[in-house]
């Protein structure tokens, strides 16, 4: 998860990956030079729970370049994505993590998305493609198949998120 400034949100977000039922997860943050208190409030959330690395970049480097960091900082086979400010069901990394178990040939997966006003309340969904022909014609005409803070894709060696592509870097 980059996170820039996030103070306001930040908690909410970390905490619904500390509430998953799926447990065996290193939770990989880059703190992208903020200039708020999120320096902070991820110490605290690192010295207590031992899952959770911070890493750092100074000065602010971008969400591309944070991601990058990230990526290549990670241990795991499969990568989980987050934004600060978005929060996810208690299920989520289980339920990817499984049926990755029993479809090996999936190699990226996303889920439907809950738009939540400030106030936490569903307003509406995004739905996106449940299938190959689908999420294949959706990127024909330049549409977003995959809502990227649901996505979870096996970590292949070399992949990076491309840097002269934003804001399309995923």
């Amino acid at each position: 998860m980059p996170v820039y400034n996030g103070e306001a949100r930040l908690r909410e977000t970390i905490r619904s990956i500390q509430r998953q039922t799926f447990k065996n997860f290193e939770f990989i943050i880059v703190n992208d030079g903020s200039t708020d208190r999120t320096p902070g409030l991820l110490r605290e959330y690192a010295r207590k729970d031992k899952r959770i690395r911070i890493l750092h970049n100074h000065p602010n480097q971008g969400i591309v370049r944070s991601l990058n960091k990230g990526l290549r900082a990670a241990k795991a086979s499969y990568i989980a994505r987050i934004d600060c400010g978005d929060v996810c069901s208690p299920r989520r990394l289980d339920a990817q993590y499984r049926y990755f178990q029993r479809n090996t040939h999936t190699v990226l997966l996303g889920t439907q998305v809950n738009r939540v006003n400030e106030k936490g309340k569903i307003v509406g969904w995004t739905r996106h493609p449940e299938d190959d022909r689908g999420i294949r014609e959706s990127l024909f005409y330049g549409i977003n198949a995959i809502a990227h803070p649901s996505a979870m894709y096996r970590k292949i060696k070399g992949l990076s998120y491309r840097e002269n592509a934003y804001p399309a870097e995923d």
